[in-house]
């Protein structure tokens, strides 16, 4: 297998998006054919504050669900002679 299909396999079918979780949604500034509206909702005990914007998919927040996807991407792929570290840092 190569390396290129073996980290589009590894990439997930769904993931769910949460605050501080491991997937955001990729924003955009205005409405794109597949996109969807997202409205976030922040109240304190004096207002309340409303963000709104397009999402035209999901991204991974941070680098750390990239290397994981890698390394087992490598695995799968049969690559041992590369330290995931020499293409992350």
């Amino acid at each position: 297998m190569h390396l290129i299909e073996a980290v589009l396999k590894e990439f997930p079918d769904r993931v769910q998006v949460a605050d501080e979780g491991p997937w955001r949604y990729n924003r955009a500034n205005e409405e794109t054919s597949g996109s969807i509206k997202v409205v976030e909702l922040r109240k304190s005990s004096d207002y309340e504050f409303r963000n709104e914007y397009f999402a035209d998919g999901v991204r991974p927040r941070g680098t750390q669900t990239l290397s994981e996807i890698l390394a087992r991407a490598f695995v799968a792929a049969g690559i041992t002679d590369l330290q995931l570290s020499a293409i992350t840092s």
